[in-house]
């Protein structure tokens, strides 16, 4: 009886855990030419934005990561990406385009994430 008690205990943890680990995605996502906003506690795919930039331009990243791991790559088409980051910490960071064109901005998320 031990054994199927702490077996029962162990389903009852396991299922709802491998529930949140299975979840591709919680949350709420605005995107358009201009933004990316996403905010979620769980994201465990890759979404991207496709932005339309013009020389001079200013991006404004704003980036808060409570737990997992946030990759971000932001490229024009298929240049060499502008900013490329894996394991993303929290933080804040300006860039200024140098070309105008349609970039992408890709997020990458791995287990639990917060923001």
């Amino acid at each position: 009886m031990k054994k199927f008690t702490l077996l029962l205990i162990l389903f009852m943890v396991l299922i709802p855990l491998s529930a949140c680990m299975l979840a591709e995605f919680n949350g709420s996502r605005t995107g358009n030419e201009n933004q990316l906003i996403m905010k979620y506690d769980v994201l465990n795919k890759t979404e991207s934005q496709r932005l339309k930039l013009e020389e001079g331009d200013i991006l404004l990243a704003d980036i808060v990561s409570e737990s997992g791991q946030v990759s971000v790559r932001i490229q024009k088409e298929s240049d060499k990406p502008i900013y490329e980051k894996e394991d993303t910490p929290t933080g804040s960071f300006e860039l200024e385009i140098s070309e105008s064109g349609i970039y992408q901005v890709r997020h990458i998320s791995m287990n639990m994430i917060r923001q």
